[in-house]
């Protein structure tokens, strides 16, 4: 195989196992109401199985995309894998909700391992045009396997049923896992070791980061259960906590100390706005996508395979719209980001006139329209925004570049499930329906797309 060619093999490596690990945010969607039912799950715990997941694996993206720069990349991806194999099958074998929240926490930590390499090795492997071909297929695994999981997770209960077809959710990842680990290693470049570099960590600030984000995310999602003094502590809390890991970041970059995230980053062009608006982008979409997979199943009725293939339009707009958006963003740049935005929130709109009432076959029908349109905007945001945010981030700092933005998509999207979630059981249990609930729950999807919508817009200029 000549090196051409085994730079795309390798890339398909790293996409395979980047897409496995993404997917699993979502695909444990359409089985919540069989491990509520099969391990007597609380709503709560059916938050943290989804929410969990993406915190742990946004905690450990940052350090462990520094890690990857100064040691080499292709060592940290093979660990991630391997981590999230085993996270997966610990998972398949949970005998109760609490040891499935725990085994989802260790797979979210290899999914954190191993996404930050991915987009270093595309920035090691490809220069020019070919680079950003490979970011828009980053991209596109991205945008699909956000919105894809819900039908994977449906077809595998349909050919696994049974009140312990659940499991198969997770169990099919070991093979793919352990597949993609012998692929690395044959194939994947050693990578170069930055010998230049700080080789030291940075604890404190790994711990001030851990701390902010539990502190803000915890009293989301137990809302209910914690009184309003002990909600209001934990805010103020995360609140401190992360004004004193900036702080402490800060004065450990003029100390020319070994920084977990330099800040520097945030003065290129374009830089901090992009990783904003993937914040925004998953705050509103996996909090949307967590909430009326409920409601499929529990308001509508319908079986997990039902409910994948109706919420299917997501992936098929995404997948479609992707690759465009990718070629599209070097000639119209940031006006390809907003028209994605715009389309979400008209899909969005289309949405909530529906649920206003109670959906009927045919409102079913136009429920998949105005998913596709929403699926199309996704696929319009999140591969364009990749290489914008990423285009002037200088090789050296790939994996921690792209570290960041993928700790924003992770952060924002436990927060998107922790509030979304909330307020849609918080409606539940006042009396209202299940369209209520997830009409009511989709204001936090308006409004995360509206500010990025309008935050994009103002800050047009500053992009690349």
């Amino acid at each position: 195989m000549g090196s051409e060619g085994r730079r795309w093999v390798s890339l398909a490596v790293c996409l395979t196992a980047s897409f496995m690990s993404l997917l699993d945010a979502n695909i444990v969607n359409v089985a919540l109401p069989s491990i509520e039912t099969g391990l007597g799950a609380t709503q709560a715990h059916l938050q943290w199985i989804v929410a969990g997941y993406s915190l742990a694996l946004g905690l450990v993206l940052i350090p462990s995309g520094r890690i990857g720069d100064i040691y080499g990349r292709r060592t940290m991806f093979i660990v991630g894998v391997g981590i999230f194999t085993a996270g997966s099958i610990l998972a398949g074998f949970a005998t109760s909700a609490g040891a499935l929240v725990l085994a989802r926490l260790f797979q979210g930590v290899g999914g954190g391992v191993l996404n930050p390499q991915v987009s270093g090795i595309i920035q090691d492997l490809f220069r020019g045009r070919a680079r950003g071909r490979a970011f828009g297929l980053l991209g596109t695994v991205i945008a699909v396997s956000s919105a894809i999981g819900p039908l994977v997770g449906g077809l595998i209960l349909q050919a696994a049923p049974g009140p312990q077809g659940w499991r198969w959710v997770f169990f099919v990842n070991a093979p793919i896992g352990i597949t993609a680990m012998l692929l690395a290693i044959r194939l994947l470049p050693e990578g170069r070791r930055r010998r230049n570099a700080d080789r030291g960590q940075d604890p404190w600030g790994i711990l001030l980061l851990g701390l902010a984000t539990l502190a803000m995310l915890f009293p989301l999602v137990q809302l209910r259960q914690l009184a309003t003094p002990v909600l209001t502590l934990l805010f103020v809390l995360g609140a401190m906590f992360a004004a004193a890991f900036l702080l402490w970041e800060q004065r450990l970059a003029r100390r020319g100390g070994p920084v977990l995230l330099d800040l520097a980053l945030f003065r290129l062009p374009g830089y901090g706005v992009g990783v904003l608006l993937a914040f925004l982008f998953f705050v509103g979409s996996t909090g949307f996508i967590f909430t009326l997979t409920l409601y499929l199943q529990n308001g509508l009725g319908h079986s997990p395979l039902v409910a994948g293939v109706i919420l299917s339009p997501l992936a098929i707009g995404a997948a479609v719209a992707s690759p465009i958006g990718g070629t599209a963003v070097h000639r119209f740049g940031n006006r390809v980001v907003l028209t994605g935005f715009a389309a979400i929130l008209l899909g969005l709109a289309g949405i909530a006139s529906l649920l206003t009432a109670d959906i009927t076959a045919a409102g079913e029908w136009r429920l998949a329209l105005f998913l596709l349109i929403v699926g199309v905007g996704n696929g319009l945001v999140v591969s364009p925004n990749q290489v914008q945010t990423l285009s002037n981030v200088p090789g050296w700092r790939a994996g921690i570049g792209g570290a960041v933005i993928t700790t924003g998509q992770r952060v924002g999207a436990a927060l998107g499930v922790a509030i979304t979630g909330s307020v849609y059981f918080t409606m539940l249990s006042t009396g209202a329906g299940q369209g209520r609930a997830v009409l009511v729950g989709m204001s936090t999807t308006l409004i995360a797309a509206s500010l990025a919508l309008t935050i994009g817009t103002i800050t047009a200029r500053r992009r690349p």
